[in-house]
């Protein structure tokens, strides 16, 4: 975003497409590490199964 905001001041002109496209992709991106940080949650859900499975099979922290 600073790159095309940089060369829109060097050119003097501005170009809407680049600029809403950016933003588009970058808000996209945030809504997506969002959605992940909550695995149960949201439109992308993942199991937490084989973590469990994983915790049974190595044990309980600290034992």
């Amino acid at each position: 975003m600073v790159t095309v905001g940089y060369e829109f001041g060097l050119t003097g002109t501005r170009s809407w497409l680049p600029t809403v496209l950016l933003v588009i992709i970058f808000t996209t991106v945030t809504l997506l590490i969002a959605d992940l940080d909550r695995p149960q949650e949201g439109l992308i859900q993942v199991s937490q199964q084989p973590l469990l499975d994983l915790l049974k099979l190595i044990g309980p922290p600290g034992s």
